[in-house]
């Protein structure tokens, strides 16, 4: 998707992919006739599932040149909700998976074939430690259906603490995580919709146990546009939300203590740096822009969507080619004849530097190598012999459970064409994989609970 060109049209549906679903402003005609993230809201996944695979086509009003677009991206969305984060990517970047790959003849790459042999990959943590030793801000996005991203800024974060940053902003956080949070002590669904992947929430819990000041800044309700009274323009509605939340994250960080040092995680193009307006109306760089020019402060960009291949085919068969090459074995960063760092596309937005991570192929029946290797993950297989025959969602929960919390870690069941294993089997069992504790596992059927008798206890 590129993102400077967008018509009105796929704004609508880049706003719907991008941002919480209680802070977009946007027809809701299009969420009526939808009802899978109304259930993924709930928390009610298998349901959700069977709804997702049932419906094939978009309410009226609705572009049809859009559709597929919309349905593969809300789809991919609930893949990752429950836990088939390998399936998830292939399913937004087929590129990345297929063998019937061939670069564009005109040669319009991100990086052309020859020029390859003058990058080099370095370990991306250790890169990005040291790229932000002398920055104040560091702004990092993900793709909303990789929950690989997720895990790395939970990864991240740890390293940027230890380097003195001090607060932690989340786009996907709504304005009443922080009540919500005080009144429960972990991460629950009613922080916002993206807290339905159990790898949002650990960046959540990540930042708080490492002594972040995290808040939310998404544009406020009393900060909308009225356009009851007055004609908005998607435009009009991307630049307002942006400015929004710049001034929201200066008012909650700067304004008092200008030496903070601040790191956000954001969606996408809100980390384009892009300063000024556009020929269309809308500003260019989004949020990152808008709050470079509050602040004075030039920050850290780091894009972790381009190299993932998620987007326009050109950048789809850029990353493929990248990927080829490198074969990656960890997160990295392509470095230059002259050290500097390989940034997304000029077309794309811009920022400082691309991650580019391992492209796994879903292994029947097992988890990705990335989750299963993160410190203090252990596995534990379930036997769910009893419900393979129907969409069904496996969830393990830490006791003592807190109402509506997020479960450590879940797996949907293959069902369907569209969420089926790689060779549609399980054996009649599922992998989860659980830090050290006492949990209890529930079984969620589209109309049903199942919850197990028995405790799962993970020793150290």
């Amino acid at each position: 998707m590129v993102i400077k060109s967008l018509s009105i049209p796929s704004i609508v549906l880049f706003l719907i992919a991008m941002g919480p679903a209680d802070a977009i402003q946007h027809d809701n005609a299009a969420d009526a006739a939808l009802p899978w993230p109304n259930y993924a809201a709930q928390g009610e996944y298998a349901a959700a599932i069977e709804a997702a695979i049932e419906t094939e086509t978009l309410p009226e009003g609705m572009p049809a040149e859009f559709a597929a677009q919309f349905l593969q991206d809300g789809k991919a969305q609930l893949l990752n909700f429950t836990g088939r984060y390998n399936e998830a990517h292939a399913f937004v970047a087929p590129l990345m998976f297929s063998q019937d790959w061939m670069p564009p003849e005109d040669g319009d790459l991100w990086v052309a074939p020859d020029a390859l042999e003058q990058y080099r990959a370095v370990n991306a943590i250790e890169f990005i430690r040291a790229a932000a030793s002398d920055r104040q801000i560091v702004i990092i996005n993900e793709s909303h259906q990789m929950g690989r991203h997720r895990a790395f800024m939970a990864e991240l974060l740890p390293i940027l603490r230890a380097e003195g940053f001090t607060h932690f902003g989340m786009e996907a956080l709504s304005e009443a995580s922080e009540s919500v949070w005080e009144n429960n002590g972990v991460p629950v669904r009613e922080m916002a919709f993206y807290f339905g992947d159990p790898l949002m929430a650990e960046v959540l819990a990540t930042a708080d146990r490492e002594g972040f000041e995290w808040f939310p800044y998404e544009i406020r309700n009393d900060q909308r546009l009225d356009c009851t009274t007055q004609d908005c323009s998607q435009e009009d509605r991307i630049q307002h939300r942006e400015t929004s939340q710049a001034q929201n994250i200066y008012d909650r960080v700067f304004a008092d203590n200008p030496d903070a040092r601040l790191v956000l995680f954001v969606g996408l193009a809100h980390l384009d740096e892009t300063p000024g307006v556009s020929v269309s109306g809308y500003r260019n760089g989004w949020m990152a822009a808008a709050l470079s020019e509050l602040t004075g402060n030039d920050p850290l960009t780091i894009d972790q969507v381009s190299g993932a291949g998620i987007g326009s085919n050109r950048v789809s068969m850029s990353a493929r080619l990248i990927h080829e090459h490198f074969n990656f074995s960890e997160p990295s960063v392509l470095l230059d004849v002259n050290d500097q760092p390989l940034a997304p596309p000029v077309d794309r937005w811009t920022a400082d530097l691309a991650v580019f991570m391992p492209i796994e192929s879903p292994e029947e029946g097992r988890r990705p190598v990335w989750l299963a290797e993160q410190p203090n993950r252990h596995s534990v297989w379930i036997d769910v012999s009893d419900v393979s025959d129907r969409p069904a969602v496996i969830q393990a929960f830490r006791l003592p459970i807190v109402d509506n919390a997020v479960a450590i870690d879940q797996f949907s069941l293959p069902h369907g064409d569209q969420f089926s294993l790689p060779n549609g089997e399980t054996n009649g069992r599922v992998e989860l994989l659980l830090s050290p504790g006492e949990y209890q596992i529930h079984i969620q059927l589209a109309d049903e609970l199942i919850v197990r008798p028995d405790t799962v206890v993970i020793s150290e």
